[in-house]
């Protein structure tokens, strides 16, 4: 009889994988044997989906004007983020838009998938820690007794930031909104005015202020850069 495949993590509504959810190396096998780039594709939007048990930090799900309350970010979350990356959103089209490099090939962005395959799976297994089994009475506490791993810290910023995004931003899949900021930049812009954040977003609802775009332009900018430095393709 096979073993438990989970269990719980501390002070936590975590699970960690005791056995793996997928085989990394059966299945990228699996994956390069498949006739063309568009089944390898779904391939992999089958495997990410299997990891699909998502657990953000505390940290991360609090929302700092509401004390006690959480964002509702779950599976069904990550479900929905996963499905827009494949269905709507073109990398390369991102990679050109942030760093204004030229595209892959359907082999780079192949190898890129495996790695990220691989990074997503990271954030299920537990990192170690002396205090993981002791009571948690203060955020002090919580914060020595965590077990989540590098991964988890980034893709779980990632998260909360799609969470957050204004909708100009999160379905616009040609990233007009970058162009936008880059206009506002230019010699010939007319800068950006984070000091009137406040009066633009009152007076032009829907309009993109200055501070969201200097926010998520520099956050795009990071995990693309992020992802040239280690060969992933993080949304």
């Amino acid at each position: 009889m096979s073993s438990v495949k989970f269990k719980l993590k501390q002070h936590s509504r975590a699970l960690l994988f005791t056995q793996p959810v997928i085989d990394l190396a059966q299945t990228q096998q699996s994956i390069k044997s498949l006739p063309n780039f568009k089944s390898k594709l779904r391939a992999y939007y089958k495997r990410f989906y299997k990891l699909r048990k998502f657990e953000i930090p505390r940290h991360l799900r609090s929302t700092s004007d509401i004390p006690n309350q959480e964002t509702d970010l779950d599976s069904y979350a990550y479900v929905a983020f996963v499905r827009r990356q494949f269905q709507h959103h073109s990398y390369n089209t991102k990679r050109q838009k942030f760093l204004n490099l030229e595209p892959l090939d359907d082999s780079q962005l192949e190898e890129r998938m495996a790695n990220t395959l691989a990074f997503v799976f990271n954030h299920s297994v537990g990192s170690t820690s002396d205090f993981s089994d002791e009571l948690v009475v203060t955020v002090e506490d919580e914060i020595k007794s965590r077990v989540d791993t590098v991964e988890t810290g980034i893709l779980a910023t990632l998260m909360r930031m799609d969470y957050d995004a204004p909708a100009e931003i999160k379905y616009d899949f040609q990233f007009r909104w970058v162009d936008e900021y880059r206009k506002k930049m230019s010699p010939q812009g007319t800068g950006l005015q984070i000091q009137n954040r406040i009066q633009i977003k009152t007076k032009n609802e829907g309009v993109l202020d200055d501070y969201t775009l200097i926010k998520y332009f520099m956050h795009g900018e990071t995990v693309m850069r992020l992802n040239e430095s280690m060969k992933l393709c993080l949304w």
